[in-house]
């Protein structure tokens, strides 16, 4: 079935826009106040927060998939926006002043495990676009999600970071919800025959890796979709977690001017989905992939040149014209990342599924076990770059040698695949 025949209804898809751009706004104000609110609480530790929401998502997110394909997506992205807006609740609860020092870090640990939990289901929103409307419904799901990256952190800036993070909960809580019954009920009513009847095949994280593991031998397309889904993700985290609490304690930049480096990132982590989207169609994956990894390898060597001790750091302790220049660097580095996670995320998503349906997965459950063992690697790989980045010198500098191998991988995994002959059409298989 092509993407023009595989589109749900004009309200399925503004619902599901909707829906997504509320959760990309707790999302994205919950990146934005993780490092500061663990800044504030225990004195350092940035990411300390941020991996417990990761970790979270991995514990949790391995098993989404398979829930989704048991019980729909109703259940999973519904229940996903109750917890995120529950866990920024707590993170700003735990600002207050009526909480000491044990308590504030119990609530800021009990929300980033809620935040998690929303992650996790976050993560899928991707696969439920593809299902609903294809690659295209895809692309204009993520540009309207646009404006959830600059709301997140735009309340923590306006209304400062507790009322900005209570804010984002209220919006979560009470929209969230009813736009993904409006977005998904129609989808979970037409595959529920399908469900019904379908093996418990997606529990079981080892067989779904072993599976993965299998068809990876053979399938060109579906390593590169793995290697660059793991990559895209795992150093983009790697980079944005710390950034704005690095920008304000090694770069001297304000918070607010912090903040706005990842609005501006956020904002072009979604907008150019409709055209990434008509590469992925018009090229298949391989074109937009190799243009993200190129932007990939330019960052992690500028990124490297702003933290490193023998090339700009030094200036930033000269202030002055020297100083506002490795700024301006950082700040351009960490906005043109989003461009390349762009480009390689919704083409490694798009080939993931693909490569699926063209190895023989056909029924939810089988579907739903190759999407649990790429979003375990994903998750995976996630928290080990976080931890790896905790006990790093100088975090930039070390991203190199953290990076450079899985760059590495993926040109190589873009060079060895192929792209289907009819790229951008969606397979659905006939219900019974």
């Amino acid at each position: 079935m092509t993407d023009a025949e595989a589109t749900g209804s004009r309200r399925e898809r503004c619902a599901l826009a909707a829906a997504f751009l509320l959760s990309e706004t707790t999302q994205d104000a919950a990146v934005a106040a993780s490092a500061l609110v663990a800044l504030q609480l225990f004195g350092g530790y940035e990411e300390s927060l941020f991996i417990v929401i990761v970790m979270t998502m991995l514990l949790i997110g391995i098993q989404l998939s398979h829930v989704v394909g048991r019980r729909g997506w109703t259940l999973v992205l519904g229940g996903g926006a109750v917890c995120g807006a529950a866990g920024l609740a707590m993170m700003g609860a735990a600002l207050s002043p009526r909480f000491g020092p044990r308590n504030a870090g119990a609530l800021a640990l009990a929300g980033s495990v809620l935040l998690g939990a929303h992650r996790a289901a976050h993560m899928l929103y991707r696969f439920a676009a593809l299902e609903i409307g294809g690659v295209a419904c895809m692309g204009e799901v993520f540009a309207a999600a646009t404006l959830g990256g600059l709301l997140g952190p735009q309340l923590l800036i306006d209304l400062g970071l507790q009322k900005g993070l209570v804010a984002a909960a209220v919006a979560q809580l009470v929209a969230g919800p009813l736009a993904v019954m409006l977005a998904t009920r129609g989808r979970d009513a037409a595959t529920a025959a399908d469900r019904a009847t379908a093996e418990d095949s997606g529990r079981s994280i080892v067989d779904a890796l072993r599976k993965l593991r299998d068809s990876a031998r053979d399938d060109a397309l579906l390593r590169l979709a793995l290697i660059c889904g793991v990559t895209s993700w795992a150093i983009m985290l790697l980079v944005t977690v710390p950034a704005a609490a690095i920008a304000v304690a090694s770069f001297k930049m304000t918070t607010c001017a912090a903040i706005r480096a990842l609005q501006v990132h956020d904002f072009l982590m979604n907008a150019p989905g409709p055209a990434t989207a008509a590469v992925v169609e018009r090229s298949g994956p391989r074109a937009a992939i190799a243009l993200g990894l190129v932007i990939y390898v330019v960052v992690v060597g500028g990124l490297w040149a702003c933290g490193s001790d023998d090339v700009l750091y030094p200036v930033v302790t000269a202030g002055g014209r020297g100083e506002r220049l490795v700024q301006q660097a950082f700040f351009g580095l960490v906005v043109v990342l989003a461009l390349g996670w762009n480009f390689m995320w919704l083409a490694s998503t798009s080939a993931l599924d693909a490569a699926a349906r063209a190895g023989g997965a056909t029924s939810c459950g089988e579907i739903a076990q190759i999407r649990t063992a790429n979003e375990f690697c994903i998750y995976s790989a996630s928290v080990a770059f976080l931890l790896v980045s905790m006990v790093t010198r100088d975090r930039y500098k070390d991203v190199v040698l953290i990076s450079a191998p899985f760059l590495v991988a993926v040109a190589v995994a873009t060079g060895q695949a192929k792209t289907p002959p009819a790229y951008g059409v969606v397979e659905e298989t006939e219900l019974p």
